[in-house]
């Protein structure tokens, strides 16, 4: 525990008058100075911290550049808190939000930035400018199909998903992630039967999965099937009119660990149950 409270606290030193730029340890004394968060919180900052910083990482986190999240790489700390730090950078708080190591070589320390403007200033700071995402031009024919023309009510209702890449440019995007569940929930289904809603009779919590970087290249063709009964129980005869959907979080590359795209590959179609034979 010495070795432990050494280290953090030849990291941090007392703040002086002027708030700099740069990390801080979080205080909740009355009397320290505040600033206020991006969150809409007033946080109150302790001592200044000295970390070396090996790597400053800005991704974005959606579509519209609007969501980042900063990731510092420092010398390894043994006992660093996931919520103790607060960075600061043009007068504005960021309050940190997990924390991380490599083996005993390195360290992490995360914080999340709301705003572009933010992100690009946070990435000055640090020397780097932020990884934007950006639209990978693809274009994708997508299907869903049916195993059977009409299905039995209590058969599984399986449907292949189909999506080729009618495009001149090779896209790479995840294949699971959100499988590690009673379903997979890479997959998003509505039924209706006339003007009524299907109940989705499963749930959409997950605890992740395995998941690889499927590679499609002009002409390729990936399909997947699925079983709609852990979505719909499809109880009565007749034709359902199902709308499905399936995340595509695209990348550069199959090495590329950054989202550079999030889309949905959709379509519509027909499930017929048949009447019960007598």
């Amino acid at each position: 525990m010495k070795t432990i409270l050494l280290s953090l606290a030849l990291a941090c030193a007392a703040l002086g008058e002027t708030t700099e730029d740069g990390i801080y340890l979080r205080s909740e004394a009355a009397e320290a100075k505040k600033v206020a968060g991006t969150d809409g919180r007033e946080y109150g900052l302790g001592e200044k911290c000295a970390f070396e910083i090996k790597q400053a990482r800005i991704t974005s986190q959606d579509n519209a550049n609007l969501e980042f999240w900063v990731s510092l790489k420092v010398p390894f700390q043994e006992g660093l808190d996931s919520f103790k730090h607060v960075l600061v950078v043009k007068g504005k708080a960021f309050g940190q939000s997990g924390s991380g190591s490599e083996a005993n070589t390195a360290s992490w320390i995360n914080f999340p930035v709301s705003g572009k403007e933010n992100a690009e200033a946070v990435a000055a700071h640090f020397g780097t400018k932020p990884a934007l995402r950006a639209h990978p031009g693809h274009q994708l024919a997508v299907s869903f199909i049916p195993s059977r023309k009409e299905f039995d009510a209590g058969d599984p209702k399986t449907v292949t998903l189909r999506i080729e890449n009618v495009g001149a440019k090779t896209v790479f995007f995840q294949v699971g992630g959100r499988n590690r569940a009673a379903r997979d929930n890479q997959f998003v289904f509505r039924a209706t039967n006339g003007d009524k809603p299907l109940p989705d009779v499963g749930s959409d919590a997950h605890l992740g999965g395995l998941s690889v970087i499927r590679e499609l290249k002009p002409g390729d063709v990936h399909e997947q099937e699925i079983d709609l009964a852990k979505w719909f129980a499809f109880e009565k005869a007749g034709t359902y009119f199902v709308h499905g959907s399936y995340v595509l979080e695209f990348f550069e590359s199959r090495e590329y660990t950054q989202v550079a795209w999030e889309d949905w590959a959709t379509a519509e179609f027909l499930v017929r149950i048949a009447e019960k034979r007598k």
